[in-house]
């Protein structure tokens, strides 16, 4: 049996090769139509942020971690980004 490897493309693999150089990542939710978004000066404590807002959300809706370039791009960073399966989600226990 073989599995399927879904192919990057070659414009997401450019933006996640700008994610090492950020310096500011938000954490982003959308509760009652509005976003609710929270700066950080780390990935990880964006990610730790997302997980909290995912704890008080009331609805179906998942935060979302965008890297911000120097020239204030966002863009969105996988969950799974810079760690293991085993570790997605961490946050949260």
């Amino acid at each position: 049996m073989t599995t399927a490897t879904k192919k990057l493309h070659p414009a997401d693999a450019a933006d996640l090769a700008l994610i090492p150089a950020c310096k500011k990542f938000t954490a982003t939710i959308l509760k009652a139509n509005k976003p609710q978004t929270t700066e950080h000066d780390s990935l990880a404590a964006a990610r730790i942020e997302a997980a909290r807002l995912n704890a008080t959300a009331n609805n179906s809706r998942k935060a979302l971690v965008y890297a911000i370039t120097a020239e204030g791009r966002a863009i969105l960073v996988p969950a799974l980004y810079g760690r293991t399966p085993a570790d997605a989600g961490s946050e949260g226990r």
